[in-house]
């Protein structure tokens, strides 16, 4: 009767790539609501230390690591190029409390939001960041 039976099928990891495609593609739709690691690994579909040792051994940097660098590159594209205020900022990017986005802002990248702010608009247009400056 072990002939008749079909064959087993054996669980299939997901490839590392998928995972850290799709742990990014979660980051980019719920980026402003402040997941924890847990909860973008449920859903990604694997466990926290799955994707945390994927992530890692993919990027060389952890998960809580890329969402903060992307969090960082949205308020710098919010400080440099709108007219809102660092609190409306905070919370356009989910931070509740406007200080605590200071805060945040100025321990990853060493200067508050409004010194960030006046930076750039000292610098010339030439010296701005632009699409149309890319290779």
């Amino acid at each position: 009767t072990w002939r008749l039976s079909g064959p087993v099928p054996r669980e299939t990891q997901e490839l590392p790539a998928t995972i850290v495609h799709r742990f990014l593609h979660t980051v980019e739709l719920h980026l402003r609501d402040h997941w924890t690691i847990a909860r973008y690994a449920a859903e990604v579909g694997v466990t926290a230390d799955r994707l945390n040792s994927t992530v890692q051994r993919s990027t060389g940097r952890s998960p809580l690591s890329l969402i903060h660098a992307r969090m960082i590159l949205e308020a710098d594209a919010l400080l440099d190029d709108s007219r809102l205020q660092v609190a409306e900022i905070a919370q356009e990017l989910g931070f509740n409390d406007p200080a605590y986005f200071s805060r945040f802002y100025k321990r990853h990248t060493g200067r508050s939001p409004n010194r960030q702010r006046r930076d750039f608009a000292s610098r010339g247009p030439a010296m701005r960041r632009s699409f149309a400056a890319w290779p």
